[in-house]
């Protein structure tokens, strides 16, 4: 024996229609999209930035690719999420100097250092990058720091349009489903 149950329209107990029909099987789902990975952003430090010897200092991105609600603040250079979750979160830097030495990228979480990659640079030119995953309340905030032990100030390239691919770059998103 088999049943059959015939609806237009599946609502919730207070009326709102969550999964609808048109007769023909096309379904419009009201729910929220389990997909949404926002808030997100994208920030870009749009002109160099010198950062001295054996100083942990804070990047100065910005500029911004996009800000899907507004969490990313470019007169402080720091993503507060408002909605509490966990982030994924990546920024990469290029230093340009012709000498040997050390280079180190944070992502500092409410004004500490939370995560950090460091580098040996031997080259004219090279760009460090990390990644992270931070779980997040709503009134915590991200910042990206640099330090570097060259002996003098070395410069962190920015870019006036963000299109170059020498931009030093933070992104980040919520993760849904974790």
């Amino acid at each position: 024996m088999s049943s059959i149950l015939r609806v237009d329209d599946l609502q919730d107990s207070g009326g709102n229609s969550i999964l609808s029909s048109n007769g023909s099987g096309t379904f419009t789902s009201n729910l929220p999209s389990a997909g949404d990975n926002t808030p997100s952003f994208g920030a870009y430090l749009n002109a160099n930035q010198s950062i001295s010897h054996n100083t942990t200092t804070k990047i100065n991105f910005n500029s911004e690719y996009w800000d899907t609600d507004g969490k990313f603040d470019t007169s402080n250079n720091r993503f507060t999420p408002t909605i509490a979750g966990k982030y994924f979160f990546n920024s990469s830097l290029r230093y340009d100097n012709g000498a040997t030495y050390n280079v180190t990228l944070y992502i500092y979480k409410n004004g500490s250092e939370y995560i950090k990659v460091r580098f040996n640079q031997n080259a004219s030119v090279e760009t460090i990058q990390i990644t992270g995953i931070l779980e997040l309340d709503s009134d915590d905030y991200v910042e990206i720091y640099g330090r570097q032990n060259q002996g003098g100030s070395v410069t962190v390239n920015g870019d006036t349009n963000g299109t170059s691919g020498v931009t030093a770059r933070f992104f980040g998103f919520k993760l849904n489903g974790v």
